[in-house]
């Protein structure tokens, strides 16, 4: 099912670069309603692309009929090199910055973000961010931690081996970067996790969680073995505006995969009218 949701969404939508911040930044838009004025920035995770994190969310019908979606390769990920990437504290930031110039310049006035694992932080703060906060209806979130903490460390170590990996977590990636290439870019990765942690672990602070005002669509996989549970309660007692959290009994990380028709017909339903 992954793989053919993931094939019929090669012809939904097209990939184009736009200039933003001094660095090119592939995107990939759905094709169908291409003028619909409600777009959603769709933001990866780690390591991640537009078109391999959001396969089932381009293909999808109901929300191309709903929503004009953009899905972004985050600079120094996937088709937006180089540059390399800047693993650093500061990534989220940037990729937020990125992602509203990007947005602007396509000429969303309004717009909604969908964020998943790493994709989630950078929307908490671009949600968070006064220049930003005018411009977000709603956000959609998944995966993501507010904090890192000593457990989320642990998770990561057991991951640092990508050798460990399933194929189907780790091929499609080592096409992108390279096997040596796509261990050396992880392992990056937990380590500036390990910096965010020793230097506070703050990733966005609870002031700025309750600083969004917008809707917001709160998804869990209970068996999320990389996010322990507390972390989205974390965010649903400190979010400031109205928050819809619903968990996947059998979910894991990928519920967006896993259950991809109730996960879009969820989005839709959340951002109908928002």
């Amino acid at each position: 099912m992954l793989t053919k949701n993931f094939f019929r969404s090669l012809s939904s939508f097209v990939s184009k670069t736009e200039h933003i911040n001094g660095v090119d930044l592939l995107y990939h838009r759905t094709k169908t309603h291409e003028n619909r004025d409600h777009g959603v920035l769709c933001l990866p995770g780690a390591v991640g692309t537009g078109s391999r994190d959001f396969g089932p969310q381009l293909a999808s019908e109901q929300l191309a009929e709903s929503v004009n979606l953009v899905a972004v390769d985050p600079r120094g990920y996937g088709g937006s090199r180089p540059p390399a990437r800047n693993f650093s504290p500061g990534m989220y930031a940037q990729d937020a910055r990125d992602g509203l110039e990007l947005m602007k310049r396509l000429g969303f006035e309004r717009f909604s973000v969908m964020g998943w694992s790493d994709g989630a932080n950078t929307a908490l703060l671009l949600a968070s961010s006064q220049e930003a906060m005018s411009f977000i209806r709603s956000i959609v979130l998944w995966g993501g931690n507010a904090f890192v903490s000593k457990e989320d460390l642990d998770y990561c170590e057991k991951t640092r081996d990508i050798s460990l990996w399933s194929s189907r977590m780790k091929d499609p990636l080592i096409e992108i970067y390279g096997r040596d290439g796509l261990q050396i870019m992880w392992s990056q990765w937990i380590d500036t996790f390990i910096r965010i942690y020793e230097e506070g672990g703050e990733i966005c602070s609870k002031e700025k969680l309750n600083s969004i005002r917008c809707p917001t669509l709160l998804l869990h996989g209970a068996k999320d073995s990389l996010l322990p549970d507390f972390h989205p309660v974390y965010l649903k007692q400190h979010l400031g505006g109205q928050c819809t959290y619903h968990v996947f009994p059998n979910g894991k990380h990928n519920i967006h995969f896993q259950y991809a028709s109730e996960f879009n017909a969820m989005v839709v339903e959340f951002l109908k009218n928002k």
